[in-house]
């Protein structure tokens, strides 16, 4: 009840072998996605395949397909997750060739309403983060991502590491052309002892950006705001004692430069 759907279709089938090494395999179509405000979503065809060993190690591989008219997206999800107490390392990647941004972002109608995992108070009284039971890694490999009719992104990639105090991001990238590009570095950190747990501290900068087509991807039907190449130096930061908190006081400074 708490999906956020008008209607759909979810057909599919389920096997597994649970002699030894135990092995799970998927398949799932759901078709005839309409969300709360009739937009029509994506055909997806999921696939999951996943080998768990005697002592717990899940090695899994996850392929979805997104079909909205002529338009095709592929991703991959797969990797490794091992346990290790009460916490459970993560080796994974999600790669893919084309991705429909207006497709993909549309998943997140499939989560139910309330899907963000609650804070838990700990024994010092304080709380801990969202991720406090998974450590590790996972890569983003993109080759191309479309955004609006033609708005393109490509090679677009990095690795979010995950430890007990902190998400970091590291050497995420990505290009808008043969001469610009964007780089990302930082991530979000947590403390018990602070009463604003949540610190976020990130820097992104942007090198000879053309913002006309990205204007035009945002609003077909207008001309674009500003028509420039522009290059962006900036340094993002804020606290708070929940994500939402964080998002509403995050604060940054910003350097651009354009020479038209």
């Amino acid at each position: 009840g708490q999906l956020q759907l008008a209607r759909g279709l979810a057909q599919g089938e389920f096997s597994a072998s649970l002699d030894g090494t135990q092995a799970l395999e998927a398949k799932i179509n759901l078709t005839d996605l309409v969300g709360p405000d009739q937009q029509v979503m994506p055909t997806i065809g999921i696939e999951v395949r996943a080998d768990i060993a005697p002592n717990g190690k899940a090695t899994f591989n996850v392929p979805l397909a997104f079909t909205q008219g002529p338009r095709k997206s592929d991703l991959l999800i797969a990797g490794t997750l091992t346990p290790a107490g009460d916490v459970s390392n993560i080796d994974g990647r999600i790669t893919g060739d084309t991705v429909y941004l207006d497709d993909v972002q549309l998943l997140l109608l499939l989560l139910p309403v309330e899907s963000v995992p609650a804070e838990k108070p700990n024994e010092s009284g304080g709380t801990e983060p969202f991720w406090n039971q998974v450590r590790g890694q996972v890569a983003l490999s993109l080759k191309k991502v479309i955004y609006g009719a033609d708005f393109v992104v490509s090679n677009m990639g990095g690795t979010l590491r995950i430890d007990a105090a902190a998400l970091k991001f590291e050497n995420v990238r990505a290009a808008f052309g043969p001469e610009s590009d964007l780089k990302l570095d930082g991530g979000l950190s947590f403390s018990a002892q602070a009463a604003q747990g949540y610190a976020l501290s990130a820097d992104l900068l942007l090198n000879n950006f053309d913002t006309g087509p990205m204007f035009k991807a945002i609003d077909p039907a207008k001309l674009p705001t500003v028509e420039a190449r522009v290059n962006v130096a900036s340094h993002v930061s804020g606290r708070g004692a929940t994500l939402g908190e964080v998002a509403e006081r995050a604060q940054g400074r910003f350097q651009l430069s354009s020479k038209g």
